[in-house]
């Protein structure tokens, strides 16, 4: 199961950075940054969602090995 997640997540992620180039080349200001720096001004939650999102991830990362 670990292998299917880790395959999707790569996919979408692929699926993402080609979006982002594209809008970044075609200068729409849609890029994926620009749209969460512009959302995230009316919806302070977001880069606290982001956060917390991210301390959940690596929490358990063990850096003693």
């Amino acid at each position: 199961m670990k292998k299917v997640t880790g395959v999707i997540l790569i996919t979408i992620t692929a699926i993402l950075i080609v979006w982002d180039i594209i809008a970044g080349a075609t200068n729409t200001h849609s890029t994926i940054s620009e749209t969460i720096t512009t959302i995230s001004g009316q919806y302070p939650i977001i880069p606290f969602a982001f956060g917390v999102l991210m301390g959940h991830f690596f929490w358990q990362v063990d850096y003693k090995n």
